[in-house]
């Protein structure tokens, strides 16, 4: 991506301004002072556990179509 390989290390230390998730009730305690670094573990760490739902139905699918 562009703009992930535009980013310097300092970039991840910046202390974002903004919660990505308003809309849930506490959610700004949790993001409160979460850096750039933290928030991009954060993305990855739901990326991943998207693909493992994503497999886990593959594989009821699989087993269902046996």
């Amino acid at each position: 991506n562009e703009y992930v390989d535009s980013l310097a290390p300092d970039d991840f230390d910046t202390i974002l301004d903004r919660n990505p998730f308003p809309e849930v009730k506490g959610s700004d305690k949790y993001f409160d002072g979460c850096t750039g670094y933290r928030m991009f573990v954060i993305l990855i760490g739901e990326h991943f556990q998207h693909l493992g739902h994503a497999a886990y139905i593959r594989g009821l699918q699989k087993g269902l179509d046996q």
